[in-house]
């Protein structure tokens, strides 16, 4: 059990251990509450000022069961109050407790496992909208109808990923996140493990093709609507 963090309650119990190894894991982190000006990333810093964020409260947790060459983060979750929140599962293969025993580093234990499948669910917390805003702020616009009128042109500007089954699936579900505030889910099936590092290598290089390499499938839920405003032509929003 471990101490707590800025008042919040923290947690971890480390369990079942092959060697110096702990194969059931826990963590809980409860309610910490830290001044923006203390983010140790400076672009996070500075994202957050940008936004109207002066304090980051955040809850956090996961549980892993490491049995045999396969990792299960049965779930995890990271919640940033009035920002956003992610979570979900994750199945990860190719290294036994035995064997990372052995090894001396992270980016070793990297090197040998992939992902078999997993989820992340996105939901928002008020930072689409503040996004949102912003931009209406910036073309001298509503701000009501520019939400409406980025939703309707949401279509139109996911044409560059050029996979029009793809587009026809995760255009409906982010025009219903953009217009009211509610959740975005992605479940991973790829149709072989990839390779962590082939991952991490997609996302610096071609993070779009990871898509279709992960078999995504998006699902999404709706929130409380923003204020109705006028309509507006299903023409595509400003360029930027």
């Amino acid at each position: 059990h471990g101490p707590s963090l800025s008042g919040s309650p923290y947690r971890l119990d480390l369990k079942d251990y092959v060697g110096t190894v702990p194969t059931t894991i826990s963590l809980a982190l409860g309610g910490a509450d830290i001044p923006v000006d203390l983010v140790p990333e400076p672009s996070l810093a500075a994202f957050l000022h940008r936004f109207g964020y002066e304090r980051v409260n955040v809850d956090a947790g996961a549980d892993i069961a490491w049995r045999g060459d396969t990792i299960g983060v049965t779930s995890y979750h990271f919640a940033m109050k009035d920002l956003a929140a992610v979570s979900g599962n994750a199945t990860l293969t190719g290294l036994t407790p035995a064997d990372a025993g052995h090894l001396h580093s992270s980016d070793e234990a990297l090197a040998k496992l992939s992902l078999t499948g997993g989820s992340l669910t996105f939901k928002d917390d008020s930072i689409i909208g503040r996004s949102l805003d912003e931009q209406a702020k910036r073309l001298n616009t509503d701000p009501v109808k520019f939400r409406q009128q980025f939703a309707v042109g949401l279509p139109f500007m996911l044409t560059f990923l050029g996979n029009p089954d793809l587009q026809k699936q995760l255009a409906p579900v982010l025009q219903s996140l953009i217009r009211s505030a509610g959740s975005l889910t992605a479940v991973a099936t790829p149709a072989a493990p990839i390779a962590l590092t082939t991952l991490m290598a997609s996302i610096e290089t071609s993070p779009f093709a990871l898509l279709g390499q992960l078999g995504l499938k998006f699902s999404g839920t709706t929130g409380a609507s923003p204020p109705a405003g006028g309509a507006v032509p299903a023409t595509p929003p400003p360029a930027n």
